[in-house]
């Protein structure tokens, strides 16, 4: 990513960008390693203290100094004195001349650990300590890496390597805890051993592990709704992209879809289908933090600043009784990101290096010269043009030995760099996580790419027994370069360069060729040129996090009140310099600049009680307020004409062109209860309220309450079932509830006005400046509302080793919130025009997961897990009654899609294409089609008046797929492992927009070798019509033409890794040591003739999700291949 910044250049002349960062990245991780370091080794032992204590007994004397000076006090109550009592008041005294006052009089000693463990012992006892080492092994006899081997009672400890081998300095007499999820915990006293081998049982009830769901947690066992559940294992397996291209294929239900192969790039991602007519996103939670994505325009992703090896899990809540608790935003589904915690005794230092390539493999057949030109002045003689001096001599000689591959020309091989480095640790009264990332992702076109900077620091710590504090804090900086977005895609425009055109012509300004009329008839613009010289990014630095408060009121009772919010400064650039590509000539060099700044502001305040009854009755209500407030402003200008196109600042422009700015706000304010209530773990139910005010809406229809009911019944529990063996679990579900949407501009209320339009009056024409309605408003806007049911089945067997969860739902979205066109004589721009309720729809399928872990093959184990997932789409109800088109701005296009009722979402639709025109007769006993001739696109007259018109045209394909899927299987065999992931889906439509562009044939454009086999007098049997400039029988009109099966079956992630043997990792005083290899986007199997059957939505706003599935030549995704190494300490 290629900056031109004349300040830093002067500052540090001979240090590029990149590296200057990533060394105050790394100053700035080493700085804090040491601090943490010298702060480990000596200030415990050094803290003062004030301290004051009345006859209380040794135990809560040591207990009360642990507290104030953050120390670990390891002795046995057996030793303490009967019936003594300490009383002492001091005030900054060392902790250590305080541990000696308190056992003066007494036959105890102090020993000081390296560990920094105190140990407290009699006086005639030798003090020693032991050196223990040992391995850790599961039922079978696989080693188990990472298990955290502790003394008990104490944060003191370490955990196992690679090869579950572990060493620890230990005091005699100590007892050490072995913890590993999945196993049961197992505790061993040390009595002069020097080896310890231990033997951990897996755990079978594992469904008791911890799942994250909203203001809360809840045990597997005890969930009641629909829940996916993506470990950060899993995600780290997807070693380049972000967040949602690590989900893609692993959630049943969740369809991920990008929308530009651009690194950094968005993704659509929809959760049960489609369920509104805009932004159908669902709401990303990061720690709490919703993050701002809703009610904007944007074409970058908004998580796209989130470094994956920061997270630790993802929770995808489906159903409305797991999504209720967010109430107004949640009517797409909610994400919840879980990022890296700090655990106590588990101090860990992890390093992680990868750099990779990237190439677009996948391209389009496009004509050679040689094949062009004839094709070409075959369309200009069938429509009785004369042919361009650029297909006649001289020119075309010249011409025909010129053949520019202008794919081949943009697309270049990409360079991929990820670095991360982590910290995490603590004891029982503080735990930390610090870590930091630098990923620099160049892309296969030119000036296009993404990089990001992140620190991300999250800490814990309890100040007495009723007081915890924290906080989460993310720190990013990412920019975004170039602007490749679909729909404006610049790919469109390369494929159509003719090939006579050459790329370079070094002694013009620039050093491009470009459009001459010896070259090509159309003055088409040089893209890569275009590419290469105009300078676009965008750069977003970005605080997200939160500080929060939890006390103990009661046992049971407690309150957490949290701050915090989502904080971004963006600013975008735009430079188009001087420039001479052939006749094309740019005399004035234009810059545009944007600045602006989002402030979001959150805060939540949280009541929960937990209590269990005689053993059985559990119960946990939780009661909240919350509120977020976000204000936003920005600037832009634009200048033009500079001295020179290296001076690319707003000052050195000399003529002003524009000058605007803007500000904008919202503010929502929720109440929110939960009520869950479980018997003798069988039988689970929870409520969900929530109330949210909205200040998008009018005063009439400003809060919605969103309730849910939800329960389950875990019958493999029953008594009756403990007979038989073959269910480890039998969980049946179900669930009801409501969600909302104000997915609208922050004012849609309201008519809004834009200052600064000049009037025109009287004879001499004078410009008055005045102000006009930039968009018309709504009071009567309501909420929309998603109610769904849930019913679902979990399944396991083989002590849960072999697992199935099937989920069937039924979601009804009514009041759909939707921006409909306006006439153009209102006065008000068309696209502008009131939000309404528009109507209703339906979506409803099933979903299926199923899991397998094997038991270990002597050296070899292997897991499967694999997902399949169904969706049906319908609109039941349009307020209007008449359907909604949707009509692209491509210059020959007609509506593409339709919604309607009784149909989906943006089906496609058009023509229906019967064959093209043998000849003459062929036409005449047609029905009238206007224009057309032999070699024409025959359509078909289905309401058989003899006339082809708008009314022959029907629903001509489907966007939504039958079904999609996920596989993944990891693989092991000692010390190499395999993780191999598919996915894909089948039955959908797409609409190959790139090819009615290509294909077109008008000979301005360049082709695909398709159109080789185009027709002729000599092959009217073609089925690829004829060559022909002006169109005349409108061949490229939205027909089943262009309708393509976009099923494909991808291999999407391959990766290969090695764990190096203990010992060679102890001689770089490390735990773990593994080097591995990936691909990314291997293969795809398809029909598809595009670079790519994943096609997300073509436009943004409130009518986005009416344009999915229409390729217009998207960004290609890349294949990309990665080795890499990671290290833990």
């Amino acid at each position: 990513m290629k900056k031109k910044e004349l300040c830093y250049k002067v500052l540090f002349p001979e240090i590029s960008q990149k590296k200057l960062l990533l060394m105050l990245n790394w100053t700035i991780i080493l700085t804090f390693l040491l601090v943490l370091k010298v702060s480990a080794n000596g200030y415990s032992q050094n803290v003062r203290v004030d301290i004051d204590l009345h006859d209380v007994k040794f135990k809560k004397a040591f207990a009360i100094l642990e507290q104030k000076a953050n120390i670990r006090l390891l002795y046995s109550e057996e030793n303490l004195p009967e019936g003594k009592y300490v009383s002492l008041s001091v005030k900054d005294t060392p902790v250590m001349d305080v541990l000696g006052m308190i056992l003066k009089d007494t036959d105890l000693k102090y020993r000081v650990m390296e560990n920094g463990l105190v140990v407290i012992s009699p006086q005639g006892k030798e003090d020693k300590d032991i050196v223990i080492r040992g391995q850790v092994t599961d039922s079978k006899g696989e080693t188990l890496p990472g298990v955290s081997v502790k003394i008990k009672g104490t944060a003191i400890g370490t955990s196992t390597d690679a090869d579950g081998r572990y060493t620890l300095n230990v005091p005699d007499n100590s007892t050490i805890v072995f913890t590993y999820i999945g196993f049961l915990t197992k505790e061993i006293s040390i009595t002069n051993q020097s080896t310890v081998d231990v033997r951990l049982e897996a755990d079978s009830k594992s469904l008791d592990e911890v799942v994250v769901i909203g203001y809360g947690s809840q045990k597997r066992s005890e969930i009641t709704g629909a829940i996916s559940t993506v470990g950060g294992k899993d995600i780290a397996t997807i070693t380049s992209g972000g967040v949602q291209e690590a989900l893609q294929g692993r959630a049943a239900g969740v369809n991920i879809t990008p929308t530009s192969g651009q690194p950094g790039g968005a993704l659509d991602m929809n959760i049960r289908g489609v369920a509104t007519f805009g932004n159908g996103n669902p709401l990303f939670v990061i720690d709490g933090v919703p993050v701002l994505s809703e009610g904007t325009s944007r074409n970058f992703n908004p998580i796209a600043t989130i470094s994956p090896d920061n997270i630790e899990s993802i929770q995808i809540l489906k159903d409305a009784s797991a999504a209720a608790i967010y109430g107004a935003r949640a009517a797409n589904g909610v994400v919840l990101i879980t990022t890296n915690r700090g655990a106590a005794g588990e101090n860990r230092t992890q390093v992680k290096i990868s750099r990779g390539v990237s190439n677009v493999v996948n391209k389009i057949p496009m004509m050679t010269s040689a094949q062009y030109i004839p094709y070409a002045t075959e369309a200009y003689v069938n429509s009785g043009r004369a042919i361009p001096v650029s297909f006649i001599e001289p020119n075309l000689s010249k011409n025909l030995a010129r053949s520019t591959d202008w794919q081949k020309e943009g697309f270049s091989s990409a360079v991929l760099q990820n670095y991360w480095f982590g910290v995490s640790g603590g004891n029982d009264n503080a735990t930390y996580s610090f870590s930091s990332g630098y990923l620099n992702e160049d892309g296969t076109l030119p000036q296009s790419g993404f990089a990001r900077y992140s620190v991300n620091i999250n800490s814990d710590f309890k100040i007495g027994k009723f007081l915890k504090i924290g906080e989460t804090l993310g720190l990013s900086r990412a920019v975004w370069d170039g602007t490749f977005n679909q729909a404006s895609s610049p790919m469109r425009q390369l494929l159509q360069q003719s090939p006579t055109v050459p790329v370079y012509h070094p002694t013009d300004d620039g050093g491009f060729d470009g459009p001459r009329l010896e070259y090509s008839p159309v003055g088409r613009a040089n893209t890569i040129g275009d590419f290469t010289l105009f300078e676009n990014y965008r750069k977003q630095n970005k605080v997200l996090g939160n500080v929060y408060a939890n006390i103990d009121i009661l046992p049971g009772l407690s309150n957490r009140t949290s701050a915090g919010g989502e904080f971004s400064l963006d600013r975008t650039f735009s430079f188009t310099p001087t420039y001479v590509m052939g006749d094309r000539v740019n005399a004035l060099a234009i810059l545009s600049e944007g600045r602006g700044d989002e402030n979001v502001y959150l805060l939540e305040n949280i009541t929960t009680y937990k209590k269990t009854f005689n053993e059985v009755h559990a119960l946990t209500a939780l009661v909240g307020f919350t509120q977020q407030e976000a204000w936003s402003t920005g600037t832009n200008v634009g200048v033009r004409t500079f001295a020179s196109n290296d001076l690319r600042t707003v000052a050195a422009g000399f003529e002003q062109r524009s000058i605007g700015g803007n500000e904008t706000g919202w503010a929502i304010q929720s109440q929110i209860g939960r009520l869950n209530y479980s018997f003798d773990n069988k039988y689970n139910i929870m409520a969900v309220v929530r109330r949210d005010g909205s200040s998008r809406f009018g005063s009439n229809n400003r809060y919605g309450v969103f309730p849910s009911i939800s329960g389950s019944w875990v019958a493999s529990n029953e008594s009756f079932m403990q007979k038989s063996p073959a269910f480890s679990n039998l969980t049946l579900r179900a669930s009801y509830g409501q969600v909302g949407s104000q997915d609208v501009s922050d004012f849609a209320q309201y008519a809004t006005i834009a200052s600064g339009v000049n009037y025109i009056f009287g004879t001499g024409q004078a410009q008055i400046p005045g102000s006009t309605y930039l968009n018309s408003g709504n009071s009567n806007l309501r909420w929309e509302v998603t109610t769904q049911t849930n019913v679902g089945l979990d399944l396991g067997f083989l002590d849960n080793r072999l697992s199935f969860v099937m989920d069937y739902y039924i979601k009804n979205t009514d009041d759909i919130l939707v921006q409909l066109p306006i006439p153009t004589t209102s006065g008000i721009r068309r696209t502008n025009g009131p939000f309404v309720n528009a109507g209703s729809l339906q979506n409803k399928g099933f979903e299926f997961s199923a899991n397998y872990q094997n038991k270990a093959l002597g050296d070899f184990s292997y897991s499967f897990s694999g997902n399949i997932s169904t969706n049906e789409n319908k609109i039941t109800s349009l307020n209007s009654g008449l359907p909604i088109f949707a009509q692209l701005n491509s210059g020959k296009q007609s509506a593409i899609t339709v919604t309607q009722e009784g149909g989906e979402i943006g089906a496609f639709y058009g023509y229906v294409m019967e064959g093209i025109f043998k000849d003459a007769a062929d036409v005449a006993a047609h029905a009238s089609q206007p224009g057309s001739g032999p070699g024409d696109v025959k359509f078909k007259d289905l309401d058989g008046n003899k006339v082809i018109n708008a009314l022959d045209q029907q629903v001509i394909g489907s966007p939504s797929p039958d079904f999609a899927y996920g596989l993944n299987t990891n693989l092991k065999y000692k010390n190499l492992d395999m993780v191999i992931f598919l996915h894909g889906k089948q039955g959908q439509d797409l609409y190959n927009l790139v090819w009615a562009d290509l294909n077109e044939g008008e000979g301005d454009n360049n082709a695909t070798t398709e159109m080789l086999q185009r027709w002729t007098p000599t092959n009217p049997s073609s089925t690829i019509p004829r060559a022909v400039t002006g169109n005349p029988g409108q061949n490229t009109r939205p027909s089943s033409r262009f309708i393509e099966d976009g099923s494909f079956l991808r291999l999407q992630n391959v990766q290969l890794g090695y764990n190096f043997s203990s010992s060679l990792a102890k001689k770089l005083s490390a735990q773990r040591v593994r080097v591995y290899v990936s691909g990314q986007n291997l293969h795809t199997f398809t029909k598809y003739k595009g670079f790519n059957p994943e096609i997300g939505k073509l436009t943004e706003g409130s009518r986005s999700s009416l344009t999915k599935g229409i390729d217009f030549a998207m960004y290609p995704l890349p294949r990309t291949f990665e080795a890499g190494i990671q290290v833990d300490f």
